[in-house]
Order: C-alpha cells, then structure tokens, then sequence
C-alpha cells in the first residue's frame, strides 16, 4: 500500500488538490445562499386583535433590509363580481397628526417594524366603494363566502424589480360574526422575476390612467 501510494504520489496530490478546491466551492456557494437569504424581503400581513372582520389588518417587515411601501392593493371578489381597490390613492385629510403610513398606505418600515392599516371591513368597504356604484351591495349576507385578497407592493435598495407579499382569506358568516378564515399558514411572498414585472406593469398603468384623467383638465386650463 505504502508503495502504492509512493509511485502514484502526485495523482493523490492532484486528486486532493481538487477535493480541497471543491469543498472550499461548496462552502463559498453556502455563505453566498444564506447571506440572499437574510436580505431576501419578508413582508407579513396578518389580522390582529381578533378574527373577525373587524380585526386590525397587519404589515410588518421581517426581512434584514428595511423596505419602502410604494403600495396596498385589495381584491374582495365573490361568484363573478370582483372589486379591487389601491389604498394608495385614498383621500386623506392633511390635518392628520401622528404616523402617516397607516393613513397613506406608504412610507418606509424598517427591519421587524409593523404598521396598522385599519380593519378588514375597511378595506372592503373601500373596494365596494371603488367599484362606485356599478354593482349593489347588500348587508353583509354579501359578504359571506367572499374571498380578500390583500397585496403589499414595496422597494427595496438591493432590488431593481419591486419586492411584494401577498395573503389571502376567506369571510365566513358564523351566525351574526363575519369571521376571517387565512387561506394559508402564512404570508405568500412574491419572488419570481415574472411575477414582479407583472406588477411592476400594473403600477404603471395605474400611473398611466391618473395622467389621463388628468389631461382634460390641464386642457381645459390652458385653454
């Protein structure tokens, strides 16, 4: 064996030369793995204080870097009538004191920060109201059966595409108590580069229509 080992000496080195550079290979790939990992985004949502409709809805930021909300958009569909709603174009009253970004539906939130936008039936009622009129609703029979879906859009500084989240629940009638039902465990984090251009595109064209409607009138007043 000693013999062996002697007249094939220099194979052994190169064999173990090789081994050296390739666990030294795996070992760099994992440091590189957990460290995107820890700046990946992680934004929660979630319902607080109660399991009602009228629980507080719940974003917090549980990624390493902190993040900017650019937007809140809300989807409350059932049977064929959908409602979506951008809470970032709600008409706030300035006079407002105290943290902004619950009013806004924006702003930046730093590593394990939280904010509350209001409750769930809030966000329903702005989605039925954006619908303006185009379908009735009813009491909140209406609402039995209907599924929420909340979508949280930001910007991270390590990202070029925006970073988002995304949960839904179901509102079941138990006797007089609307209650909310999470469709999953937990909050469905948006990582592919398709879906996020997708998004990307609808924040465009909603940019896009706000300067349409804003065109006659610039219009009118050079006019």
């Amino acid at each position: 064996m000693w013999t062996w080992l002697q007249e094939n000496s220099q194979i052994m080195s190169a064999l173990a030369a090789w081994a050296t550079i390739g666990l030294w290979a795996l070992y760099l790939q994992l440091i590189y793995s957990s460290y995107r990992l820890s700046r990946r985004a992680k934004i929660l949502v979630n319902r607080g204080a109660s399991e009602t409709v009228d629980a507080k809805c719940i974003i917090a930021n549980m990624g390493a870097e902190p993040i900017y909300i650019e937007a809140i958009r809300v989807m409350l569909s059932r049977d064929d009538h959908a409602f979506v709603s951008s809470l970032g174009n709600l008409e706030i009253a300035m006079a407002q004191e105290g943290d902004r970004r619950p009013q806004w539906m924006q702003g930046p939130m730093a590593s394990g920060e939280m904010i509350d936008i209001g409750t769930f039936r809030s966000l329903v009622d702005h989605c039925i109201d954006n619908a303006r009129g185009a379908v009735a609703v009813g009491d909140d029979g209406f609402l039995d059966g209907a599924t929420l879906k909340i979508i949280v859009v930001g910007t991270m500084a390590s990202e070029h595409l925006p970073v988002a989240a995304r949960r839904e629940f179901r509102i079941g009638a138990h006797g007089a108590v609307l209650k909310l039902h999470p469709r999953t465990l937990r909050t469905d984090q948006i990582r592919s580069k398709r879906e996020r251009r997708e998004i990307e595109n609808v924040l465009s064209r909603d940019l896009e229509s706000e300067w349409r409607e804003e065109e006659p009138q610039e219009q009118k007043n050079a006019a």
